[in-house]
């Protein structure tokens, strides 16, 4: 199998020169396997993580290879598999709405450059999410000062990349700034799909696109494609960036369009505002909102839950 060489240089630990402590060690390579994981899985499927089983080319493609440590030196040598050799099919596998990353890259080389993201307080970037965001946070079991983890390249002594303690910061406050999720009922056009990622983008009554992805085991592929081109009405979870913008909905359940689905009809920027409150419906003090007014602010949302079925029968 084809691998890169790195070496991952510690510096700053407390420990005596040329030693690590076991466990410090095993919470670094924990945390190096977790992160560069889910940068790989956001890369191929559009988020860090999901309910179920990791795929097998997730875990083949962070199976990194320690061949040696260096006497007198907290230096030491690790292999990581190129994703051509680990996840060539999901690599190559045809997105219509993201890049897939190139096979002569490994989870290491996503990883360095989510961190750069990060660092940079890209708030509106593809390459993390709120689970890549978690990971980078783990890695302050090890760095909670003036320590470093930098990752070299072997052959040209380049740096890939660096974890420092503002890295860690910096994912915090993207974390804490990002809009949690909340539950929603939407109505609109099933305009496109991706049949083998069951991912979807829905169309607007205003004419913009959320893209969405089917996680739930009772929507089958074939049911979104059956429904491609028709007005649909989903359940699901809506999810956002740091920057405060649609990411995509996690959808739990799909339907053929009914006339009494009009109330569900909204925009992308409503659901935004919505998200800009950065509180589910269910924690707000409801007696604060007006039934002529405010309705908007809640169409679309729900705070439990009901079926699309049981939503609609209240209303009628």
């Amino acid at each position: 199998m084809d691998r890169v060489p790195y070496d991952i240089e510690l510096r700053g630990l407390d420990a005596d020169p040329g030693t690590i402590d076991a466990m410090a060690l095993r919470d670094l390579l924990t945390a190096l396997i977790d992160a560069s994981g889910r940068v790989l899985r956001l890369s191929v499927e559009g988020t860090s993580t999901r309910r179920g089983r990791k795929p097998d080319w997730m875990t083949d493609s962070t199976r990194f290879l320690i061949t040696g440590l260096e006497e007198g030196s907290t230096i030491f040598p690790i292999e990581a598999p190129l994703l051509s050799e680990t996840a060539k099919e999901a690599v190559q596998q045809q997105d219509l709405w993201r890049s897939k990353p190139d096979g002569d890259r490994t989870a290491l080389t996503l990883l360095g450059e989510a961190l750069d993201d990060i660092r940079q307080d890209d708030r509106e970037s593809p390459r993390y999410d709120s689970g890549v965001l978690s990971a980078v946070e783990a890695f302050d079991q090890l760095i909670t000062n003036g320590e470093t983890i930098r990752i070299r390249h072997s052959k040209t002594d380049d740096v890939a990349f660096s974890v420092t303690r503002q890295h860690i910061q910096q994912a915090r406050r993207l974390e804490q700034d990002t809009p949690p999720p909340f539950s929603v009922v939407l109505s609109g056009m099933l305009d496109a799909i991706e049949y083998s990622q069951r991912s979807f983008e829905l169309r607007t009554e205003e004419g913009d696109t959320i893209r969405g992805a089917v996680q739930s085991d009772d929507i089958t592929s074939e049911k979104v494609r059956e429904l491609w081109g028709d007005d649909v009405t989903i359940q699901g979870q809506v999810h956002f960036t740091p920057g405060g913008s649609l990411r995509f909905v996690d959808a739990c359940a799909l339907r053929a369009a009914r006339t009494e689905d009009d109330f569900f009809k909204q925009s992308k920027a409503e659901i935004e505002e919505e998200a800009a409150e950065k509180h589910p419906l269910g924690e707000r003090d409801l007696s604060q909102f007006d039934a002529g007014n405010d309705i908007k602010k809640i169409r679309g949302t729900w705070p439990g839950d009901e079926s699309i079925d049981d939503i609609l029968g209240a209303l009628d």
